[in-house]
């Protein structure tokens, strides 16, 4: 899309103030188009995020950054697993430098463990990926990869292989892990890391409960780094679904 196409797509929009996610394809591709783009959202005081690889030239991050509030980046794993399957050599290091300037600028930023079985499932691989990532305080999210190319005819990542690294991730000492593909329970909520507490409930892509007062814990006062308001989003009727149909999605 170029930025005359997506410019008579926010047209109607008659609103000041909206926030747009721009994805569908690596920002780094086509980065001057998408940097055009990215100052047609911000003349019309957009809030935007996009989602990346964060295998990114410095000029095109320090122009991203200086156009974007909020960031997904997918990580693939290990060094060994970036050199050996995407021939990138110290790929974990440059994508851990995008996401610490990310934040140093301001950018909100999450990440997404993009898991492979014969790829990146393992403990070899996804360890120095959760260890680099523990000191810089982001949200990760395991989330199953479809496999194609090379990887075409293998079986997407089981629940049990998603929910072992998800205890990884937390053993590592990752304070905001979650599972995408699971629908509700543990894997999907937020709680408080000092005290356990239930913070904030989700039924897949809805939030079904919030019990924050402010951004801080309702029982301990543990602050907690939301990034914008954390709000009920989900149908009343949804909740009144049995739990175990919920749970069997």
């Amino acid at each position: 899309m170029s930025p005359r196409d997506l410019q008579g797509l926010l047209q109607p929009v008659e609103c000041t103030h909206e926030r747009v996610v721009l994805t569908g394809g690596e920002v780094a591709v086509n980065a001057e188009q998408v940097l055009e783009a990215l100052d047609e959202l911000h003349e019309r005081r957009c809030e935007v995020a996009v989602k990346t690889c964060g295998l990114l030239e410095d000029e095109v991050l320090r122009d991203l950054c200086r156009r974007v509030s909020a960031c997904v980046v997918y990580v693939f794993g290990s060094n060994d697993a970036y050199s050996k399957y995407l021939g990138v050599e110290r790929g974990l290091e440059l994508v851990t430098r995008t996401i610490a300037r990310m934040l140093e600028t301001g950018v909100h930023v999450e990440v997404a463990y993009m898991v492979i079985p014969k790829a990146n499932a393992s403990r070899e691989a996804a360890a120095p990926v959760f260890e680099r990532l523990r000191g810089l305080g982001v949200a990760v999210h395991i989330r199953r990869c479809v496999p194609r190319s090379e990887f075409r005819g293998s079986l997407p990542a089981s629940n049990r292989e998603l929910q072992r690294l998800f205890r990884l991730a937390k053993t590592s000492g990752l304070t905001y892990v979650y599972i995408t593909d699971s629908w509700a329970g543990p894997w999907r909520n937020t709680y408080c890391p000092s005290c356990g507490e239930l913070l904030i409930e989700r039924l897949g892509l809805f939030v079904s409960r919030v019990r924050l007062r402010g951004n801080r814990c309702p029982v301990c006062g543990t602050e907690i780094p939301v990034h914008g308001e954390a709000r009920v989003s989900v149908s009343p009727r949804l909740l009144d679904l049995p739990h175990y149909i919920l749970r069997s999605r």
